[in-house]
């Protein structure tokens, strides 16, 4: 993959911008529109960066199929469904797994607050992938490039994307492990289609089925 940054000697920003990111899901000052943390950030890391060319070779057209992004949206699902029903036979209950979204469906609400909700939840799918892709690259880069430096920084990116999630979860080896394994699949098909469109689009469509599920079970 060739995208390059002249930048490296920033990388500090991005500890700080992590920090920054980790404090706001604690303390939530954005409030409503708290998803519009990430996309800041987000920008912010590929201003740092990369200079408009190489920002728009991230998001070219993808460079396979869209089949590619279904056949890992299947890997995905199946392996989280795997991994509930692994968890539920140790006796881990249905609540541990669940997502701090999950208590919204369980209360009343309007329909443009259920709207609002989702579309925020959902913009979040794409936001994510504006933080976690750029770190990749950087990550990708510093570590000397090739395959063996690609699934280094994907591993560190892996952790850190499901360690972001303790806000959302009650941050658990029941749910690290498939934060985990969905981000790798996420770098996994950015770096095949060499493009975040990618990631983008298997992200939304993840979290899309999550709240269709929790639709289908509100009714």
């Amino acid at each position: 993959m060739n995208i390059k940054s002249r930048h490296l000697n920033r990388f500090p920003v991005i500890i700080i911008l992590l920090v920054v990111l980790a404090l706001d899901l604690k303390q939530n000052w954005f409030g409503q529109f708290s998803h519009l943390d990430t996309f800041v950030i987000g920008l912010i890391l590929l201003g740092t960066f990369y200079d408009k060319k190489t920002i728009k070779r991230i998001f070219q057209p993808m460079q396979e199929s869209g089949w590619l992004v279904f056949f890992f949206f299947l890997i995905n699902y199946i392996f989280d469904v795997l991994w509930r029903l692994f968890s539920f036979s140790l006796g881990v209950k249905q609540e541990e797994l669940g997502h701090s979204f999950d208590q919204f469906f369980n209360s009343q609400h309007s329909l443009w607050q259920l709207i609002f909700v989702n579309g925020r939840f959902l913009f979040s799918a794409v936001n994510e992938e504006l933080v976690m892709i750029p770190i990749l690259l950087v990550l990708y880069q510093a570590f000397g490039r090739g395959k063996a430096a690609f699934y280094g920084a994907s591993l560190i990116v892996a952790v850190g994307f499901a360690l972001l999630h303790f806000s959302a979860y009650q941050m658990a080896f029941w749910i690290f492990v498939p934060l985990f394994v969905s981000r790798l699949i996420l770098n996994q098909v950015f770096w095949l289609a060499k493009s975040i469109r990618a990631s983008m689009y298997l992200h939304f469509v993840l979290d899309a089925l999550q709240v269709l599920i929790l639709l289908a079970g509100s009714n």
